[in-house]
C-alpha cells in the first residue's frame, strides 16, 4: 500500500547500468526510493507490501523485453510498471504499451519534474480519489517525505521494511530532530496495519496524571470532572500503530503499567473494571541512553526488553550526507516558489549545506529551508538565502550583499567635547553618535521586512511563525512591540 506523504518504493530493473548517486537523489526529490533487482524473476521474492511500482529497462532484444514486461505485469500484482526506453525509440515505447506497461519514460530522464508528474506515479489511489483526499485534508500534501538516499539510510529503509512485516515491538533510537517519527510512520505504512490509524504521543510533553489518562482512558465518574467515558490512545490505535516518542522520560510508575498492558495485550481504563482487548502495534522512540537510565534506576529493565524486540538506530544527519540535499529539496517543494517556478538549489548553496555540521539534524535543516522561502525572491536558492542558527547578522548581511554599515565611531571621537558641553541631547544629535545606532536599526528594519514577507506569503500567523523558525508566541510579541513603536500598522 502506498504511503501517503512518504517516499514510495520502486523496484528498479535495468540490464544496462545502475543509477548513480545524483540520479538517485533526483528520484528521491520526486518522492521515489529505488531498490535494484537483477531481473524480473527476483520480484517473486519481494513482499507485495514492500513496493509501490516497478521500473524496467530492457536490452536490444525486443522479444526478450516483451516477455519480461508481460511477466512483470503478472508478478507485480496490479502495481504500476514503468517502461524506460531509449529517447525517441517509438517502436520500443509502442511495444511496452502492448505488453502491459502502465507508463513509458525516456531512459535518460531522471528529472524530479518528469517522475513527479507521471500519472501512474501519483500513487496507488486513482487520481480522482487522491484529489478528493487532498481536498478533505489540505495539509496532507505538505507532509515531509521520508528521504532515504544515503547508503546508510537505504540500508536502514530496507531493514525497516522487513521489520514492518513482522508483529514485533520496535524501538527507534536516534538524536533529537533526526526523524524518528518519520521512520515510525514508514514502519506503519509498510506494514499490514497501514489501513489502520497511526497515533503518536510524546511521553515528555505532559504532566504525569495527564499521561496516564491519555494513554489508558477513563470511565465516567472516575475522578472530578470525568463527565463521560474517554477512550485512551491505546484504544484509539486499535488495528493500527501507537508511537510512543521519548519513552525514556515516562514516569516510573507508569512504566510498570505500560509493561503490564504490553504483556497482557489488554487495558483497563481509570475507574473501570473491564479489561479491553488490544490489537495494537507499539513503536517506541528515544534520544536517551536507556541502558544508562536503567543503571541509574530511571527506566525499568524489563520494560526495555519488552519494547526493544527490534532496535532501529537512526544516525545524525551529518553522518548521512547523501540525505541532506534531497531532504532540502523535498522541504522546499512544500512551499510555493516565487513566480510559480520549481525550486532549485545552486551549486554554491549546496556546498554550504553539505559542509554544515547540522547539530539540530533534520529539524534544523527544516528551519534553514523555511528561512530560504522567506528570503528568496526567485526559485533559485543561493548562499545569500542560507541563514544558519549560529550565524551572526553581520555575516549573513555580508553574504546577502546588503549595504555595509558605517564605521562605528571611536571612543575618543565619542568623548570629544562639543559646543553644547555635556548636554546629552547634543551627543545624540552629533553625526558620529547617530551612526552608532545604524547597525541595530538596520537589523531591526531587516527583521521587520522578513517578518512582513512571511506574513504576506502565509494564510495564518502560525504558518508564518513556522516559516520563520520561531514560536507563534514570539511572533505575536514582536508584532505587538513593533506596533507600539509605529513600525507596523494595526
Amino acid at each position: 500500500m502506498a504511503a501517503v506523504g512518504l517516499i514510495r518504493h520502486v523496484l528498479w530493473i535495468d540490464s544496462s547500468e545502475s543509477p548513480d548517486d545524483a540520479q538517485l537523489a533526483m528520484l528521491a526529490a520526486a518522492g521515489w526510493h529505488a531498490s535494484e533487482l537483477q531481473g524480473p524473476q527476483d520480484i517473486a521474492h519481494q513482499a507485495p507490501a514492500s513496493y509501490d511500482a516497478i521500473a524496467f529497462r530492457g536490452g536490444s532484444d525486443h522479444q526478450a523485453t516483451a516477455t519480461a514486461l508481460t511477466e512483470l505485469s503478472r508478478l507485480g500484482g496490479g502495481r504500476p510498471v514503468v517502461a524506460r526506453v531509449a529517447p525517441g525509440d517509438l517502436a520500443s515505447a509502442a511495444l511496452a504499451g502492448r505488453c502491459g506497461a502502465t507508463q513509458v519514460v525516456a531512459s535518460d530522464d531522471f528529472s524530479a519534474a518528469s517522475w513527479r508528474d507521471l500519472n501512474v506515479l501519483a500513487g496507488i489511489k486513482p487520481a480522482a480519489s487522491q484529489a478528493a483526499g487532498d481536498a478533505a485534508n489540505p495539509q496532507q500534501g505538505r507532509k515531509l517525505k521520508a528521504v532515504f538516499v544515503d547508503p546508510a539510510s537505504r540500508h536502514l529503509l530496507a531493514l525497516a521494511r522487513r521489520v514492518a512485516g513482522a508483529e514485533v515491538t520496535t524501538l527507534v533510537v536516534g538524536p533529537t530532530g533526526a526523524g524518528k517519527e518519520v521512520l515510525a510512520r514508514v514502519l506503519h505504512d509498510a506494514s499490514p496495519r497501514a489501513h489502520g490509524p497511526f497515533v503518536a504521543f510524546n511521553c515528555a510533553a505532559l504532566p504525569e496524571h495527564l499521561i496516564e489518562d491519555l494513554l489508558f482512558g477513563h470511565e465516567k465518574g472516575a475522578f472530578t470532572g470525568a463527565h463521560r467515558d474517554h477512550r485512551g490512545l491505546f484504544e484509539q490505535a486499535q488495528g493500527g500503530t501507537l508511537f510512543l516518542d521519548e519513552i525514556g522520560d515516562m514516569p516510573m510508575h507508569l512504566q510498570a503499567r505500560l509493561l503490564r498492558v504490553l504483556q497482557e495485550r489488554q487495558v483497563t481504563r481509570l475507574g473501570g473494571t473491564a479489561a479491553i482487548a488490544l490489537d495494537v502495534r507499539v513503536v517506541a522512540a528515544t534520544a536517551a541512553d536507556l541502558r544508562l537510565a536503567i543503571a541509574e534506576r530511571r527506566f525499568r529493565e524489563d520494560l526495555f526488553y519488552r519494547i526493544a524486540t527490534f532496535q532501529l538506530k537512526l544516525a545524525p544527519l551529518a553522518s548521512r550526507p547523501g540525505d541532506i540535499l534531497p531532504l532540502a529539496q523535498a522541504m522546499l517543494e512544500r512551499h510555493p516558489a516565487p513566480g510559480g517556478g520549481a525550486w532549485t538549489i545552486s551549486h554554491d548553496a549546496a556546498d554550504l549545506l553539505m559542509l554544515h555540521p547540522w547539530p539540530g539534524n533534520v529539524r534544523e535543516l527544516d528551519n534553514v529551508v523555511r528561512r530560504c522561502v522567506v528570503l528568496a525572491d526567485s526559485p533559485i536558492v543561493t548562499p545569500a538565502h542560507l541563514l544558519f542558527d549560529e550565524m551572526g547578522i553581520d555575516t549573513f548581511a555580508a553574504r546577502a550583499g546588503w549595504p555595509a554599515p558605517h564605521a562605528t565611531p571611536t571612543t575618543s571621537a565619542m568623548a570629544t567635547p562639543t559646543s553644547a558641553g555635556n548636554d546629552p541631547a547634543a551627543v545624540v544629535s552629533s553625526p558620529d553618535a547617530a551612526t552608532a545606532a545604524t547597525l541595530p536599526t538596520a537589523v531591526r528594519d531587516n527583521e521587520v521586512r522578513i517578518v512582513r514577507a512571511a506574513l504576506a506569503s502565509s494564510s495564518t500567523k502560525d504558518e508564518a511563525a513556522r516559516q520563520l523558525g520561531i514560536s507563534p508566541r514570539t511572533l505575536r510579541h514582536k508584532l505587538a512591540q513593533w506596533r507600539q513603536q509605529g513600525l507596523l500598522t494595526a
